[in-house]
């Protein structure tokens, strides 16, 4: 039977006929090795000095763009206020 075909006669989506169909014969199940994937990210403490200021520097980040939408805001507010006026 078709993927079509096995959706239709179950009720299900042809997607959730392949997801199974994957976990059925995956690697788990059938002992076959994986594909390399993803390369591994590099590796990093995770209480590092360079963590932690690329983590303060994009708080930094969205503070300053905070208060900069916070002023334009702020201005937008006023001409609609003496416009409405």
């Amino acid at each position: 039977m078709t993927v079509t075909d096995i959706a239709k006669k179950v009720g299900c989506s042809a997607n959730l006929v392949y997801y199974v169909k994957s976990r059925l014969s995956g690697p788990k199940l059938t002992g076959a090795k994986r594909g390399p994937g993803r390369t591994p990210k590099a590796k990093r403490g995770a209480g590092s000095a360079d963590g932690l200021g690329d983590i303060l520097a994009a708080v930094r980040s969205v503070e300053q763009e905070r208060t900069q939408l916070r002023a334009v805001l702020e201005k937008v507010h006023a001409v609609l206020g003496a416009a409405l006026a």
